[in-house]
């Protein structure tokens, strides 16, 4: 019974040959931070990159997509900090991220679904704010390395396009911990920092040749 089952389900070797395709990914981010006191606005962003898919059957395969994704937050400057919004302050993260995800199409449908993981190599980073007498600037002591889960659901329309709609749980802080020393004391200081994550909605579309 679950021989028959597994033969059903992954009707891989002896069957359908494995079958690669290369490709070309693009989409719009809904990039947000979690940290200690909630989630604060959307900040608009952008993916491009590579998905190369590999395909075991019609039902199983698996994804591996390398892009550049612009993420971050928007947030908003309230006057005294609670009254009306006076500015705002746009934090940008950029990364390069590689994804591995397994894709699986029920019945061997159009519609599919993706889940796996995700490694992001941090490239850039930097606050703007609003407010003329605020100038850009980065973040220091930060992670460059980001980890976490992403998942969500496809679409694939006839040999060459697809798209989907995912989302990227970070896992791993983005800002690290710190050590800093008084320059007059010598006397050393860690410095825990507030815990952000990374939480990207987006919507891509993927051209496969």
């Amino acid at each position: 019974m679950i021989g028959l089952l597994l033969t059903n389900l992954f009707p891989i070797y002896g069957q359908h040959p494995i079958d690669y395709k290369l490709g070309l990914i693009g989409g719009v981010n809904a990039a947000l931070i979690q940290n200690s006191t909630g989630i604060q606005n959307i900040r608009w962003r952008y993916n491009l990159g590579l998905a190369i898919e590999q395909r075991f059957s019609p039902a199983l395969g698996l994804v591996y997509q390398i892009n550049y994704s612009r993420q971050g937050e928007t947030v908003n400057l309230k006057y005294g900090g609670t009254g009306p919004v006076i500015g705002h302050q746009y934090i940008t993260f950029d990364y390069v991220n590689l994804a591995i995800m397994a894709r699986f199409r029920p019945k061997s449908e159009r519609i599919f679904i993706q889940l796996g993981g995700q490694l992001g190599l941090l490239v850039n980073d930097y606050i703007l704010v609003t407010d003329p007498f605020n100038q850009g600037k980065s973040f220091e002591n930060v992670n460059k390395l980001d980890v976490g889960v992403t998942g969500g659901l496809g679409y694939r329309f006839g040999r060459h396009f697809v798209i989907d709609t995912r989302y990227y749980h970070g896992m791993k802080p983005i800002l690290s911990d710190f050590i800093s020393v008084n320059p007059q004391t010598g006397i050393s200081t860690f410095n825990k920092q507030d815990k952000w994550y990374n939480r990207v909605y987006s919507l891509n579309l993927s051209y496969y040749f």
